[in-house]
């Protein structure tokens, strides 16, 4: 099994914490280490890659696309750039702060 994960950094001060969970997505405000989550229901990691460089830039060119196409966008009816806009920016501050890390995992069912 392989996939990417969004997980705040360990060991932040409490603010910190609290800022970069507003600031990520909804999953985000578990405690829980992904690899020790894989590790309890039976899986072997076989490896971790941080890829937080390569999320700060999707995050930054998500941002940077919205803004180029904001009339299709707005046109769409009940959406709220200004708003959602604000989310991302928040989020490439944390990303930016070190408050969020993207990762890839790696898993076998262990034997």
């Amino acid at each position: 099994m392989a996939f990417f994960t969004i997980t705040v950094t360990p060991d932040l001060p409490p603010e910190d914490h609290r800022r970069a969970v507003r600031a990520g997505p909804p999953a985000v405000s578990s405690r829980s280490d992904s690899a020790a989550l894989l590790k309890r229901a039976g899986f072997d990691v076989v490896s971790e890659t941080d890829v937080t460089d390569r999320y700060l830039d999707t995050a930054r060119a998500w941002i940077e696309a919205r803004d180029r196409h904001r009339t299709e966008l707005e046109g769409d009816g009940g959406t709220t750039l200004v708003e959602e806009q604000r989310d991302k920016r928040a989020a490439v501050d944390a990303i930016g702060a070190g408050w969020l890390r993207r990762q890839l995992l790696t898993a076998v069912p262990h034997r």
